[in-house]
């Protein structure tokens, strides 16, 4: 019974981590897509072509 437990508690801990890794993977492409939509605002307020914004923040990621 002992080590039906101890291998409970290990599938637990492996499905959170594996659920952490999920939700930071989301939010990254959810940040890159918000940051990519943001380009284009800054890119007509600065007087850019969009390609030169694009490209300026991916240099900076």
């Amino acid at each position: 019974m002992n080590n039906a437990s101890a291998a409970a508690q290990q599938v637990v801990q492996v499905a959170q981590t594996v659920e952490h890794q999920t939700m930071l993977m989301v939010l990254g492409i959810t940040g890159l897509l918000a940051l990519a939509v943001m380009v284009v605002p800054l890119a007509t307020r600065l007087r850019l072509p969009f390609t030169v914004m694009l490209a300026a923040i991916g240099v900076l990621i």
